[in-house]
């Protein structure tokens, strides 16, 4: 479940190097340092009225997460 102030943190993007990194700034990069590279997201499913999504990285390789995860 997305929040608020969650939302609001993703839509205002990139922020200025004396801001505090969110976990959206870190997961990229630190992935690609591990040799790996993000595709997207998708949205999979819909159970019991809740999303589910995956991520999805270019070798097809996909992780189960919450869409606001994702």
């Amino acid at each position: 479940f997305l929040r608020r102030p969650q939302a609001d943190a993703i839509a205002l993007g990139a922020r200025g190097e004396d801001d505090p990194q969110l976990p959206q700034d870190v997961v990229t990069p630190l992935l690609e340092g591990l040799g790996y590279r993000i595709a997207g997201a998708e949205i999979v499913a819909l159970v019991d009225g809740k999303f589910q999504a995956d991520l999805v990285f270019v070798d097809g390789t996909r992780v189960e997460l919450r869409p606001s995860d994702a």
